[in-house]
């Protein structure tokens, strides 16, 4: 299992280097800029949302973390920007200063922490059937026997009380 995970982040990480030496000389004046996120145990997380934001233009680019915990932005322009990492049940990460220089690969590896679970308790009050802690509710039953028809083996019939 764990060799399984190993090749598939060595197949991925191979795929993103080859995609930008294809792409050639375009994109030799920008970066890349990838990492893995993880929470406090060491753990991957998949499907955090990370935002890369340039601070200077304001121009965000979305990702999400495939499988392994990782993301990659193949395509950054130089500057600076900021990194927010986002999931549910976990805090938000928030990195302020990342400076992204010409043909740079940057590495960032972000750690979420487990944050508060908002709980919604609904708690509903119903009468029981019966009451059995109180005493002052009930009923007498008094014992009336019906007469009944009795046969012997012998086919002596008689009513009795």
């Amino acid at each position: 299992m764990i060799q399984q995970h190993f090749w598939a982040s060595v197949t991925f990480a191979l795929r993103a280097v080859r995609f930008v030496f294809m792409c050639g000389a375009a994109w030799g004046q920008n970066a890349v800029v990838s990492g893995r996120v993880s929470d406090t145990s060491g753990g991957v997380i998949p499907n955090v949302s990370i935002e890369l934001n340039n601070r200077a233009t304001q121009v965000k680019s979305p990702t999400l973390t495939n499988a392994e915990g990782i993301f990659v932005f193949p395509s950054v322009p130089p500057g600076a920007y900021e990194v927010n990492a986002r999931i549910t049940g976990f805090t938000a990460s928030h990195i302020e200063a990342v400076t992204v220089e010409v043909g740079q690969s940057k590495t960032l590896n972000i750690t979420l922490t487990p944050g508060d679970m908002k709980q919604s308790v609904t708690v509903s009050d119903e009468a029981p059937l019966i009451t059995t802690d109180r005493a002052d509710r009930g009923t007498v039953v008094e014992n009336q026997f019906s007469p009944v028809f009795r046969c012997s083996r012998v086919t002596h019939c008689s009513w009795s009380r």
